[in-house]
């Protein structure tokens, strides 16, 4: 998740760094310097979504229907839509197309990827992306400071 929204929040300052770079740059140079960029947001947001955490509460194991769970073939992935049931989540934030399909909805929990879903909110929302933006500016000054020397 932390990646997606690195990626979705940094999309402008990735696309800049990309047309700086000079047109003779080798392409595993670039793919180099985008999942260092990536994974350094990804690591900043990781620490502020796990100081978020604390905030969550969760519902007892026992309110949650086990033949909601059943509806998902991999046993691994029962637990992550288990836990979207158990926080009440609206939605779930997923790569894995094959045991959780995109747009398919378990007990009312909606499997989204990522990045749809953040693009599609924050089209929807733009005041949530000025907001967000706003609250990582610091964040994003070093990263491009970084990426163009």
């Amino acid at each position: 998740m932390q990646r997606e929204l690195a990626k979705v929040a940094y999309r402008k300052h990735i696309l800049a760094a990309l047309r700086a770079m000079p047109p003779d740059s080798a392409p595993t140079a670039l793919a180099a310097m985008v999942t260092r960029t990536v994974e350094a947001i990804a690591t900043a947001l990781d620490a502020q979504l796990t100081e978020l955490e604390r905030f969550f509460r969760f519902s007892p194991r026992a309110a949650i229907d086990d033949a909601i769970l059943a509806d998902v073939a991999d046993s691994a992935d029962r637990s992550v839509l288990h836990a979207a049931l158990a926080g009440r989540a609206s939605y779930l934030l997923t790569l894995d197309q094959r045991h959780l399909p995109h747009g398919t909805v378990f007990g009312g929990v909606q499997c989204w990827p990522p990045d749809t879903f953040l693009t599609l909110f924050y089209q929807q929302n733009p005041d949530a992306y000025v907001r967000v933006r706003r609250g990582i500016t610091l964040l994003s000054d070093a990263i491009t400071r970084r990426l163009l020397p």
